[in-house]
């Protein structure tokens, strides 16, 4: 009968020959920055002090069926469970959601981090292909489904001791009606933006802008949701990185991505006469267009609050500019559809926000002076 992993969630350390390898870093430091996720590539560094090879295969597997397979057949290597973190909806924990994962020791010098759609083999220079293909061998038969690649892959820029890394998240799947939520004239524009993130080895810039809470991160999740490209969000707190002369060279290892940039206005703004040439809104316009952006394949959507006048005239140029957008309160017959279909009993004078909308019960509406202040008024029975 075969021998199932303990579900509960712990940590087991072993040491199989009792073997010490001085480390370059410090135990706390396997850990990814401002994040308790643990990174597999810190991990061997930690135990063996050396660079190591890594192979990933991006498929959805039978978890538990994998790690039992695993500590069977390598048990003689001292295969063994070296971190796990198992989160389930269900009280009993037999279902793993998609944030459960394994660390493992598959052998000396060959470790694996395996998530029910994902499998990252971290190897030392001693391994053979032999042993390494002996191990993907078990790997893959376990696998279940498609490749991940058909689900949406969403990572965040982080900044780490060593430079940048990417660190991985969940989207959740919001569906987004393009038709009820903007105004008549954004489908045209949306189905433009679609076709060309989605469209292989094509390279540009596209604009998207507006007040405060006219939707504009609504569609970047709708965005995220109708493409299988993997994308990049550069947090605003990071924006200085991409004045950084390693930025470029980190992105060309993400070619044929989508970048996400919220909030740009500093980086986008007119170059002033006299000045200093602004480094990041150079490294964009590389990427949206000329030899670097044809060999990368970066396709970039800026996100920003203020109008199209403060904007660079480079970066409206025909053939880099892919498309651009000014996103506008909903107008009013629009605005009234969409709170009648949310349940929401009042009647609509004016053009407002989707932020207004969707935050109506959060406000003290039912006050008469403010009712007649956002243009909102109340059904008469």
């Amino acid at each position: 009968m075969k021998r199932k992993p303990n579900l509960a969630i712990s940590h087991v350390i072993r040491n199989q020959k009792k073997r010490h390898y001085k480390s370059a870093l410090k135990l706390y430091e396997i850990f990814k920055e401002q994040s308790s996720e643990i990174s597999i590539e810190r991990v061997f560094i930690y135990l063996y002090n050396e660079l190591y090879h890594l192979h990933n295969i991006s498929k959805y597997f039978d978890l538990f069926p994998l790690i039992d397979d695993l500590l069977q057949k390598f048990a003689q290597d001292g295969c063994c469970i070296l971190h796990k973190n198992v989160y389930s909806r269900n009280k009993d924990m037999v279902t793993p959601n998609y944030h459960s994962f394994y660390l493992l020791q598959i052998k000396d010098r060959v470790l694996a981090r395996i998530e029910k759609d994902n499998c990252d083999i971290v190897y030392g220079r001693s391994i053979s292909e032999k042993e390494l293909h002996n191990i993907i061998e078990v790997i893959k038969r376990h696998i279940r489904g498609p490749s991940i690649k058909k689900r949406n892959q969403f990572f965040m820029i982080s900044k780490e001791e060593f430079g940048l890394v990417l660190q991985k998240f969940e989207i959740k799947n919001i569906e987004t009606d393009i038709t009820s939520h903007y105004n008549d004239d954004f489908p045209a524009v949306d189905s433009e933006i679609k076709k060309f993130i989605n469209t292989d080895k094509a390279n540009g810039i596209v604009l998207l802008h507006g007040k405060v809470g006219t939707g504009k991160t609504s569609y970047i999740r709708h965005l995220i949701q109708n493409t299988r490209k993997k994308v990049i969000y550069l947090p605003f707190h990071l924006l200085d990185v991409i004045s950084n002369p390693d930025f470029l060279s980190f992105i060309s290892n993400h070619t044929d991505s989508i970048l996400i940039i919220e909030d740009c206005e500093d980086i986008l703004k007119i170059r002033q006469t006299g000045t200093f040439t602004n480094p990041s809104l150079v490294n964009l316009l590389n990427l949206g267009d000329g030899l670097l952006g044809d060999a990368l394949s970066v396709k970039v959507i800026c996100t920003f609050n203020t109008g199209i006048k403060t904007v660079d005239p480079a970066i409206l140029r025909k053939g880099r500019l892919i498309a651009r957008y000014e996103f506008r309160e909903l107008e009013t017959h629009k605005a009234q559809i969409l709170l009648n279909k949310l349940g929401i009993n009042i009647r609509v004078e004016k053009s407002i926000t989707l932020a207004e909308i969707y935050n109506f019960e959060k406000n003290d509406y039912q006050m008469t002076g403010i009712l007649k202040e956002i243009g909102f008024q109340t059904f008469h029975q």
